[in-house]
């Protein structure tokens, strides 16, 4: 079956829940699947979820870590019991990178068709499962120590993020997430530009005390 990516804007039948940003087919064990990457804060039930990831930020720069099986890639993993796929996201990135995140959202799925017959002791959900990408915001970092999983992390600013072998897999899904963060903290400084300007005219309308910026500033 023929593998690599293929961005395209037609999602799977009945999915209508966000755009499709990248479809590609692959094989895996012997059998044939089909995956689509829909941008989508709709997060699957936990039953047709397998793993989730992070797609962590500090300022333009994403955080990726060096997996044993998989070399520089997102961290993130498979749900354990009991878990929601936000609560997944956070210990697998915590695990592989020693990041303690806050997530902003889910940002998009992936969906996993199986179009082979189910085999005998197929451990997912048939035909359909889900794997579940969260913007996250690095909170601390604590010391990593290097596992049989991960052998390090760090932080990669977006022109040699490009060449990390995760981002070139799906480009329309990194580029979709930076231009998300980016927008993000435009917006945030657009408002503190704002505000400063309305304390500085607010100034220079009316003459204020000591006292008044003490109560303005928030000191009693």
């Amino acid at each position: 079956m023929a593998t690599g990516p293929e961005s395209t804007g037609e999602g799977p039948l009945g999915s209508g829940r966000g755009e499709v940003l990248q479809r590609f087919a692959f094989e895996a064990e012997g059998l044939d699947y089909c995956s689509w990457f829909v941008l989508s804060s709709w997060v699957p039930p936990n039953e047709l979820t397998s793993a989730a990831f992070g797609l962590v930020f500090e300022g333009a720069a994403i955080l990726l870590a060096r997996l044993v099986e998989r070399g520089w890639d997102l961290p993130g993993g498979h749900l354990e019991p009991g878990e929601s796929a936000e609560e997944a996201m956070r210990r697998e990135v915590h695990e592989e990178t020693g990041a303690v995140v806050r997530a902003r959202g889910a940002f998009a799925h992936q969906l996993i068709r199986l179009l082979s017959p189910r085999p005998e002791g197929y451990r997912y959900s048939y035909p359909d499962g889900y794997q579940v990408f969260f913007l996250a915001e690095i909170e601390k970092w604590d010391l990593f120590v290097a596992t049989d999983e991960s052998a390090e992390a760090r932080l990669w600013a977006p022109d040699e993020a490009r060449e990390a072998s995760w981002v070139q897999r799906h480009f329309p899904v990194y580029e979709a997430a930076l231009g998300a963060v980016t927008r993000r903290r435009s917006l945030a400084e657009r408002r503190g530009t704002a505000g400063r300007s309305i304390a500085t005219s607010s100034d220079l309308r009316s003459p204020t005390t000591a006292s008044d910026h003490n109560h303005r500033d928030g000191i009693a």
